[in-house]
């Protein structure tokens, strides 16, 4: 599978046929860079924020090690968990 973000879409295609695309989105502008794709089923672990959002009352952001509450508007409390 090869990918490319030329023209300001994003598209890919089997490496045995390039002019086989399929276009994943376009209208991007030139701006967009880098584009990182992973695969559920090669991932290890499990996110904690997809358990109980992880505690947080509100958003909850996976830092790679542990959960991190946050809040979309005010503020964490001091038990980490609640937003004021």
């Amino acid at each position: 599978m090869r990918s490319t973000h030329e023209r300001g879409s994003i598209k890919s295609a089997p490496v045995s046929n390039l002019s086989d695309f399929t276009v994943h989105l376009h209208g991007l502008g030139d701006s967009l860079k880098d584009v990182q794709v992973f695969s559920r089923d090669k991932q290890s672990g499990v996110n904690p924020c997809a358990l109980n959002n992880g505690g947080c009352s509100e958003l909850c952001l996976f830092n790679g090690t542990h959960p991190v509450c946050a809040c979309a508007h005010g503020k964490v409390s001091e038990d980490g968990k609640t937003c004021e």
